[in-house]
């Protein structure tokens, strides 16, 4: 047994990684970060932050022990198993939901912060309910346009 060997890694609480956990069945992007953040994690050879290990397992096991849950099907096969693992993840949408555009989702929080006086935390918030994302795909989705905009000259800086 090698020195390191035994030895259990202190976790760390991630307040950013959770809140993506907590927003992975709204997006498929956002599932896609939180687990190339876990990836970089293990990569590191470090102990996954508090609630995210538990997210994970919990989405592992409710696929494999509770597939059905996951995916309406009588006669269960491993495609089903694969499938169930991929919505319980975030990475496959159970009722096949349709990708959300940027200029969608920038039209959308415009009309709310230029009309309706809102924060563009506010409108990234009400965005995100109305295209079923997550509120920092909202936000990067409105940062993406405007970022377009300013470089065309379309906007000001």
């Amino acid at each position: 047994m090698s020195s390191d060997e035994g030895k259990k890694t202190s976790r760390v609480f991630d307040p950013d990684l959770m809140l993506m956990v907590e927003e992975v069945e709204l997006s498929e992007e956002t599932a896609k970060e939180v687990l190339l953040e876990i990836a970089e994690y293990l990569g590191r050879g470090e102990a996954l932050p508090i609630g995210v290990s538990e997210w994970l397992a919990g989405a592992i096991e409710g696929a494999l022990n509770s597939p059905v849950k996951y995916v309406n099907s009588n006669n269960l096969n491993n495609n089903d198993v694969g499938k169930a693992l991929l919505i319980a993840l975030g990475l496959h949408s159970k009722y096949n939901r349709p990708s959300v555009h940027d200029e969608s989702v920038f039209s959308f929080m415009s009309d709310y912060i230029d009309n309706y006086g809102c924060s563009q935390t506010s409108a990234a918030k009400i965005a995100a309910k109305q295209f079923s994302i997550s509120v920092s795909k909202a936000q990067r989705s409105y940062k993406k346009i405007t970022e377009v905009l300013k470089a065309a000259g379309l906007i000001p800086d």
